[in-house]
C-alpha cells in the first residue's frame, strides 16, 4: 500500500450490480458505517459506486471472523455469547 496501511475491499457482487435496491443498500451500509466511530466497528475509508465493480474500502482487522470461530470451536456457551453480544 502506498500509505502503508492494510485495508479490506468489499465489492458489490456481479449478481447485484444491476439491482438498484442492492446498490442503494450498499451505499447506505457505507454511509452508516462511516458515520460511526467505535473500537468494535470497522472504519470505512472510501466508497466508489461509479467504478465497475462498485467497492467499499474498510479498515483491515486481522483475526478470526465470528463465523469461523463458531465453525472451529462449536457453539458458544451462554456466557461467551453474551460477551460477544455486548461487544456487538
Amino acid at each position: 500500500s502506498v500509505l502503508g496501511r492494510w485495508v479490506a475491499v468489499k465489492v458489490l457482487s456481479e449478481a447485484l450490480r444491476a439491482d438498484p435496491g442492492a446498490r442503494k443498500r450498499f451505499v447506505r451500509e457505507a454511509r452508516a458505517a462511516a458515520a460511526l466511530d467505535h473500537p468494535n466497528i470497522v472504519r470505512v475509508f472510501d466508497v466508489n459506486m461509479s467504478n465497475d465493480p462498485p467497492y467499499l474500502v474498510m479498515e483491515f482487522v486481522d483475526g478470526v471472523s465470528l463465523q469461523a470461530a463458531v465453525a472451529q470451536s462449536g457453539t458458544f456457551s451462554a456466557g461467551e455469547a453474551a460477551c460477544v453480544a455486548v461487544q456487538v
